[in-house]
């Protein structure tokens, strides 16, 4: 497994998530309800994390990742 994406919003995780999996790439969300633990942990450790299952999708996701950075001038980072 691998991590592709992370952000504080789980709104927007969540949305790229969706966007991944109806590309037919698998994913699983990590730290979901970790925001709890801000305060013993930097917050950036606490935001949910977008991990791919098969480490074979890696180039896939990163290029729909990058059309989404670009059509959102940069707000999504791989």
């Amino acid at each position: 497994m691998i991590k592709v994406f992370t952000h504080e919003n789980r709104l927007i995780l969540f949305n790229v998530k969706n966007l991944l999996e109806a590309e037919g790439i698998e994913t699983v969300v990590r730290n979901e309800f970790s925001s709890s633990a801000v305060g013993d942990l930097s917050p950036f450790e606490t935001w949910p994390e977008l991990w791919l299952l098969h480490d074979e999708d890696l180039p896939r996701a990163r290029d729909i990742l990058s059309r989404l950075n670009d059509e959102d001038e940069g707000r999504f980072e791989a």
